[in-house]
């Protein structure tokens, strides 16, 4: 029986953290040669004119280890907004920022370009995304430099576009209040890490790390490193782990009485 006990419990652990849904907790990226992720793992979707995306020694944010993207196009990218999308359980209503900390190597033939942050967004049968670039926050040139709460972003529309607006010839929101723009219905289906700029771009080399998403729920951190370290449970695996116990120090307890009433035979 209590063999029994611990295997439903096993499985329940098992199921909770193969969920495929963006919940808060800290993610560490060591690997980006995955097939195309569903969940929380990342693999480079896209790459053009040279574009890469590896993880490196260089350290941005930490001392582990970072993202580095390379080209005049590539993505990096959790989740799929292809095909109706993935669905990571994020109400697109729920969104509060998206943050990273990032070092430019080399800029390439534009002087502007930074790396691209994105939230693609699923809301019915419409695909747009919405995009953070450093040309639009103040923030260009080699060295550091970072996305930060409050800052602004654009959006992309598939077949339509980018939103035009007064400024910079988009309508630039922070990313909570473009959140609410959209339907009940819709969720995020993915999370991007890129290069900005028009196709041709050469020369452009960044690293990106503590790329980190916030919701209404709380932030879900992702670190790109070198080596994986010790993984921090989430809450709800937290739960799960503290049901499991309780059951167990229950069973031990009650196989403790059942022994002491065994009578003793002289």
């Amino acid at each position: 029986m209590r063999f029994a006990f611990l295997a439903a419990t096993a499985a329940l652990f098992s199921a909770g953290s193969a969920m495929a849904q963006i919940t808060p907790g800290e993610k560490t990226i060591t690997n980006l040669n995955s097939p195309f992720p569903a969940g929380q793992s990342f693999a480079v979707t896209e790459a053009s004119g040279g574009g890469s995306g590896n993880i490196t020694t260089q350290n941005v944010s930490d001392t582990d280890g970072s993202l580095n993207i390379t080209g005049d196009r590539v993505r990096v990218q959790t989740g799929n907004q292809f095909g109706g999308g993935t669905n990571t359980g994020v109400s697109a209503n729920s969104i509060v920022d998206l943050t990273g900390d990032f070092f430019i190597n080399a800029l390439g033939d534009n002087r502007a370009l930074t790396p691209a942050l994105r939230v693609l967004i699923q809301d019915g049968s419409q695909r747009s995304e919405l995009i953070w670039e450093g040309a639009y926050n103040g923030s260009t040139g080699l060295g550091f430099g970072s996305a930060d709460a409050g800052d602004l972003f654009y959006q992309f529309i598939a077949g339509q576009g980018a939103t035009p607006g007064n400024t910079f010839g988009y309508t630039m929101m922070s990313l909570a209040d473009w959140g609410n723009t959209y339907s009940s219905a819709a969720f995020v289906s993915a999370l991007s890490i890129g290069v900005g700029g028009a196709p041709g771009v050469t020369g452009f080399n960044a690293n990106v790390d503590n790329f980190a998403f916030r919701t209404d729920a709380g932030t879900t951190r992702y670190n790109f490193a070198t080596s994986a370290v010790a993984a921090v449970p989430e809450p709800g695996t937290w739960a799960l782990m503290l049901v499991g116990f309780g059951a167990i120090g229950g069973s031990m307890r009650r196989s403790r009485r059942s022994a002491k009433a065994i009578p003793q035979i002289a």
